[in-house]
């Protein structure tokens, strides 16, 4: 520690130390430091004159002035720890609770990524959802007839952001309808340009490499219509579950699988094993409703349809999570209905917060996931959001858990948060590891964000990349 002492004498200590053994830590001998006091500055000049690793020894008064040590440079903090901040002695007033420990370790673990950002910006998926859901775009007013040309009196701005927004549709006023668009309608591009036609060798090589796209109830048969690929993947809100589909509707021809619903309301997630009864009680109805559904579709088409899964609450200890999930899906099992868990992210936007999640997304769920021989989903967005966080290569992660991998989720991902972006606009890492699932037998659902707008044009971009990469 250097504190109370000056430079020259601190310098001829510095001079006696082996780097390999030593770190000098930054310190103000005051009890407590006052909050205009810490001269943190000299972090930095201390790091020059050291020439290695420097720390901070803190006696604030606010723990919090440790955050900002860190972000000077400090490797290392020295705090003292107290259960009574009033207790007579020096150190008291000067230390941290545990409590205050507790959040001291939190930011310290997550600093390096609260700081991040000096870089062209990419909002998080979070964001993106609240964009949609609170931002507004345009919808007709009245009934739009095709060929009609379009002014603003015909239009209102609302939300959800689902369409053209007020800068976008300036350039389409004056322009004539494409296609009709009913009372409510959302006037998307498609009003006015007609969608890219699907090559041939393309719907081939999506049904050659297994591939599949998410549909709602309300788009299927159009988005069925466009890309015949034969695979596809009902992605549930809460609110379909109470008003299934006529299977009359689903053509036979196809492969399906089906994504459980994250939400049970528009206020609690799914969660099977949560202490809430009526969250629990909602979860399970929820996944009867949708085995239900499942096994319908199953003796419809006569194919298996896989359901997949977010379980991302962990109440006591991984090891249990993983027991009461293996019972489950084995459970499940016996009445023929196969349930995947879907490899997570480190941070969840449920709601359209952020929620750091501690289960399915790292090393630890490699063990868990190979003892229990566990089929899963593994979605690689996720996985390369994952890669920063916790320190692993996701090319080996693939590798690892390929014989466990059933099912698989495509789109990718810029840093710890950017999801679902389109392909090539990820970070360069997320190709290695594109390509290694892309070998993978198995069905391959390609979840860029809002590829069903507009027809389907972010869907159709994506299998046209996939083709130019991966077609041999």
């Amino acid at each position: 520690s250097t504190g109370a002492f000056d430079q020259h004498d601190i310098e001829q200590v510095l001079k006696k130390l082996d780097k390999a053994l030593w770190t000098p830590l930054h310190c103000i001998s005051n009890y407590p430091v006052s909050i205009a006091s810490p001269k943190l500055g000299y972090i930095k000049h201390l790091k020059r004159t050291w020439g290695s690793s420097v720390g901070y020894s803190s006696h604030d008064e606010y723990w919090e002035t440790c955050l900002i040590a860190m972000n000077m440079g400090a490797s290392i903090i020295e705090r003292h720890i107290t259960f009574d901040k009033s207790a007579k002695g020096l150190d008291h007033s000067s230390s941290s609770t545990p409590e205050e420990f507790v959040s001291l370790v939190q930011f310290s673990r997550n600093l390096h990524r609260i700081i991040s950002g000096d870089d062209p910006r990419t909002p998080n998926q979070g964001e993106r959802l609240n964009l949609q859901n609170l931002g507004r775009s345009y919808y007709a007013k009245e009934d739009i007839a095709e060929g009609v040309e379009i002014c603003a009196d015909q239009l209102v701005l609302r939300s959800p952001r689902i369409g053209l927004g007020e800068e976008e549709v300036l350039a389409y006023f004056g322009q004539t309808a494409i296609r009709s668009v009913k009372k409510g309608g959302v006037i998307e591009r498609t009003v006015f340009e007609t969608p890219k036609e699907i090559s041939q060798s393309v719907i081939e090589f999506a049904r050659s490499r297994s591939l599949s796209l998410p549909v709602r109830f309300h788009d299927f048969d159009k988005l069925e219509n466009r890309f015949p690929i034969g695979r596809f993947e009902f992605h549930l809100s809460f609110g379909d579950l109470e008003k299934m589909v006529d299977l009359k509707s689903i053509s036979r021809k196809n492969k399906y699988s089906i994504h459980l619903p994250d939400y049970i309301n528009p206020t609690q997630l799914f969660d099977l094993f949560s202490p809430q009864k009526d969250q629990s009680q909602a979860s399970c109805k929820a996944l009867d409703r949708t085995t239900k559904f499942a096994k319908s579709l199953e003796d419809w088409t006569g194919e298996e349809v896989p359901i997949i899964c977010s379980f991302s609450e962990v109440h006591t200890t991984l090891r249990d999570f993983y027991q009461q999930h293996v019972d489950l899906i084995s459970r499940y099992g016996k009445m023929g209905i196969t349930i995947l868990p879907q490899w997570l992210p480190p941070t969840a936007w449920y709601f359209g917060g952020a929620a750091q999640l501690n289960a399915m997304n790292n090393l630890s769920d490699i063990k868990e996931i190979k003892n229990h021989d566990l089929s899963i989903c593994m979605d690689i967005c996720h996985l390369c959001m994952g890669e920063e966080v916790f320190n692993f290569q996701g090319v080996d992660v693939i590798r690892e858990l390929g014989p466990h991998i059933r099912h698989l989720h495509l789109a990718e991902a810029s840093g710890y948060d950017g999801e679902g972006l389109a392909f090539g606009q990820g970070d360069d890492r997320n190709r290695s590891i594109l390509a290694d699932a892309m070998d993978l037998k198995c069905t391959k659902v390609i979840e860029v964000w809002q590829g069903h707008l507009n027809s389907g044009s972010g869907f159709a971009s994506a299998l046209e990349y996939l083709n130019r990469q991966f077609n041999d």
